[in-house]
């Protein structure tokens, strides 16, 4: 099968939509498909179209993150762009990596109305594409997508770190904590200003107390906080408890990193965690995760959605006593199988 991808970004390491393109084309290569991309701009709809002429695919697949085509999410050039392109393939694929803004029951009129637009525009978006299927990773966002009478297949996200050979030691692995005194706990991923740092120290050193070990926590990913934050809290609650910054690694470092922690840490909205590639990569190298915001809460026109994820814990309803639970698991990366499955669920929609 030939499969190109429409996204707004090829830019890897910078980009994480490019980085998840990247990694799935590298998989399907690798199983005997062909893949390439293509970054669509307002006057590159001949050279698309001829591209598609000197190299015909089976598929398109438009990876839709609506502020990656446009800074505030209305790339209103787009639908113009899909329609010269033609019919031609008419194999097409919707992947919603996002959707619009305005989906909490807590967000303010201006984001109900941003939002608002924004789904205006991608509904007409998908009556130009005239998807044959459509996927998202998030059980919520299927949720909203259905209410919206666009039937959407879930295919989960794989993590956004490979996992390096070796990348779980034999010492100390699946044991709720190590047998020395210090527990490795990594935050991988933004730092959320709405994390509440105080509260999420006390709790852990509740829990270091309990297993009377002593903790250092690694925050791996850009901050959205002010400088001197995490002085404060070595201040306070240090030397038995410990915060970092590593800066920017690359992504053996983040590996070597993971295979030597014993507990993950998200700052992600719990309803949100199946979208996070951050929070996969922690599970998939083995790493139970203490999820740490709870404040995102759907409106109540979509309905509920699942709110269990594999080796992931909400914080809030954890409690003190029952932190030996959080014990790492076999490593496995989920790529091979999202793969299996997209090409699977392709096959399925194609007649």
């Amino acid at each position: 099968m030939r499969i190109c991808f429409v996204q707004p970004s090829l830019e890897t390491g910078r980009d994480g939509l490019a980085d998840y393109v990247d990694r799935l084309s590298r998989e399907l290569r690798a199983s005997g498909h062909d893949c390439l991309s293509f970054v669509p701009r307002p006057d590159n709809v001949a050279e698309f179209k001829a591209l598609l002429k000197e190299a015909p695919v089976d598929w398109l697949s438009l990876q839709w993150v609506p502020f990656g085509f446009h800074p505030k999410g209305l790339p209103q050039w787009l639908p113009g762009w899909i329609e010269e392109v033609g019919e031609f393939p008419p194999r097409r694929h919707w992947m919603f990596h996002e959707l619009w803004l305005g989906l909490s029951e807590e967000d303010r009129f201006r984001y109900r109305w941003w939002g608002f637009k924004q789904r205006r525009l991608t509904q007409r978006l998908l009556r130009s594409w005239q998807p044959r299927c459509v996927h998202t990773q998030a059980g919520f966002y299927q949720k909203v997508l259905n209410f919206y009478d666009i039937e959407a297949r879930r295919l989960a996200l794989f993590g956004n770190v490979p996992i390096i050979a070796g990348a779980v030691s034999p010492v100390d692995a699946y044991r709720p904590y190590p047998e020395d005194e210090w527990v490795r706990i990594v935050h991988f991923g933004r730092v959320h200003p709405e994390l509440d740092l105080e509260a999420l120290a006390e709790d852990l050193r509740a829990r270091l107390q309990l297993l009377d070990k002593k903790g250092i926590v690694f925050f791996s990913g850009r901050t959205l906080r002010k400088s001197g934050w995490l002085d404060a809290c070595n201040e306070r609650f240090g030397p038995e408890l410990i915060f970092r910054e590593t800066g920017a690694m690359e992504r053996d470092e983040l590996s070597r990193l993971f295979r030597q922690a014993h507990w993950g840490l998200s700052s992600t909205p719990w309803q949100l965690t199946d979208k996070s590639g951050s929070v996969a990569a922690l599970v998939e190298h083995g790493l139970p995760v203490l999820v740490w915001r709870n404040d995102f809460v759907g409106r109540k026109r979509y309905g509920a959605a699942e709110d269990e994820f594999p080796h992931c814990f909400l914080a809030e309803q954890l409690a003190v006593a029952d932190s030996a639970q959080l014990r790492r698991h076999p490593p496995q990366s989920r790529l091979a199988a999202v793969a299996r499955q997209f090409i699977e669920d392709l096959k399925a929609c194609a007649s």
